[in-house]
């Protein structure tokens, strides 16, 4: 599938698709309640962006989408924070403001579980479609992680910081101008993410409630299974 350059394309432009769905699904499952029309209108916009991969030429044109998508969607979403919590571009791994450090957080603990999940079902971690094979990164870990960013990362943060879970008083500014989350925001953190995890949610295969993880299993399984055959693949897709 990595060297089929059609079967490469046709793969990643389901996983942008799939990311793209569920950054809109966030949005609107939590700007339900507190009605900003802003966000509504970013949601209207990610279903149009999304179908853009429907007609990519090549994958570089799906991460442009991918791209598009996300700098609308990351305005949006901060805007939806509350606790005094600022939030500008999605900035990773450079610890530069509370919000971007939570985000890199829990990024790296589904990192970490994803990439468990893909060894347990024997697919190897380094070929990718959406993701280049690289030296710097596990391209299937990146592309299968996408379609769990919204649900299992960017819900968690917000939920956490909404929530007052997430404080400021967790974070100090460093001298060189980034930020330091202390133990108490960390402890806040992967305890918020272990118990999402564990959360139960409806499968879209079998129907029955699985946690999280058992989903993650599920949908590694299902792309074992599409890469092998040639069939296709559906990415978990969170409801409005």
């Amino acid at each position: 599938a990595t060297l089929d350059g059609e079967r490469r394309l046709a793969l990643a432009g389901l996983l942008v698709e799939g990311r793209i769905a569920n950054q809109r699904s966030l949005l609107r499952r939590i700007n339900h309640r507190r009605g900003l029309p802003e966000v509504d209108e970013t949601a209207a916009k990610l279903a149009r962006i999304g179908r853009k991969t429907w007609v990519a030429a090549d994958v570089d044109v799906c991460l442009g989408v991918e791209g598009e998508a996300a700098a609308l969607y990351w305005k949006a979403w901060g805007r939806l924070l509350l606790g005094g919590f600022a939030f500008g571009p999605r900035r990773r791994r450079e610890r530069v403001d509370p919000v971007n450090i939570a985000l890199d957080v829990l990024s790296a603990q589904l990192t970490r579980d994803m990439g468990a999940v893909i060894l347990g079902v024997g697919l190897h971690p380094g070929f990718g479609v959406l993701h280049s094979v690289s030296d710097a990164h596990d391209a299937c870990v990146y592309d299968l992680m996408e379609e769990f960013r919204a649900g299992l990362v960017e819900s968690v943060v917000l939920t956490a910081i909404n929530g007052g879970r997430l404080r400021l008083d967790m974070f100090a500014p460093q001298p060189d101008g980034r930020s330091h989350m202390n133990r108490d925001g960390l402890a806040v953190l992967i305890r918020a993410y272990e118990e999402r995890a564990e959360r139960a949610v409806t499968s879209p295969r079998s129907g029955k409630r699985v946690s999280w993880r058992r989903l993650m299993r599920e949908q590694a399984e299902a792309w074992a299974r599409a890469v092998e055959s040639g069939g296709d693949y559906r990415p978990y897709v969170l409801d409005n």
